[in-house]
């Protein structure tokens, strides 16, 4: 779908939205940097661990696990805190957030779009996969992170709600999940999806999910970075 027409469903509350960690970026972070990619704090992780610059890798699940066994969990765990938590956003955040969505999935570990909703004196419902759907009452401003959230981690939570894989956040905690069911619900109803800064190069099962659904494809908007692999 062209991206003039997918604007005009979501400003008609008919859309719903996936977002990436492009989507994060230029977010202010507490120590004054502003948000990146997944690759660079990957680098950072290693680096941390005295590897040298060509033996970086991008893998930010690699990179933690490294970092865990060369440093400690709690270390990882106050890393992860301080590199994944916004004090401030930007202006297009703003904007996006302004957005009445019929519902938004997100593989950000941050509080991003809850700010950025937050600054337009909107609340967003942050949810993760192990909370039980019938909890919530009013599901019309949920923000459904699919790889868990940064605020409340804790060392227990690292590998199983939280995740640091994009390459593996789709086990089978989601496909044995009520959220599935709502995904689903919510990809048919939709007049327009729309990803941004979000790649479905490593997301098999939403591949797969979005690619068994013809009219789900034909209703795709895909905005990210012009040389993010698509």
């Amino acid at each position: 779908m062209e991206l003039q027409e997918s604007i005009i469903h979501a400003l008609d509350g008919n859309a719903v939205l996936f977002l990436g960690s492009g989507f994060s970026i230029g977010a202010a972070k507490e120590d004054g940097s502003t948000f990146n990619t997944a690759a660079p704090l990957a680098h950072k992780l290693l680096e941390a661990c005295g590897f040298q610059k060509d033996e970086l890798v991008d893998d930010l699940g690699q990179a933690s696990e490294v970092f865990v066994n060369m440093r400690s969990e709690h270390e990882l765990v106050e890393y992860m805190r301080s590199e994944y938590t916004a004090v401030d956003v930007s202006s297009a955040q703003k904007i996006i957030a302004s957005i009445k969505w019929q519902r938004i999935y997100t593989t950000n570990y941050d509080n991003v779009m809850e700010l950025a909703s937050i600054k337009n004196k909107r609340v967003l419902q942050p949810v993760i996969l192990s909370q039980r759907l019938a909890d919530f009452k009013d599901k019309s401003n949920l923000c459904i992170h699919l790889n868990g959230r940064v605020d409340g981690l804790t060392i227990d939570k690292l590998g199983s709600e939280f995740k640091l894989t994009g390459r593996s956040y789709m086990d089978n905690e989601f496909r044995n999940s009520e959220w599935l069911g709502l995904l689903k619900s919510d990809l048919l109803t939709a007049r327009t999806i729309i990803y941004i800064g979000y790649s479905l190069q490593y997301d098999l099962d939403i591949r797969r999910l979005v690619y068994a659904l013809p009219e789900v494809v034909d209703k795709t908007c895909l905005i990210m970075y012009e040389k993010e692999p698509k």
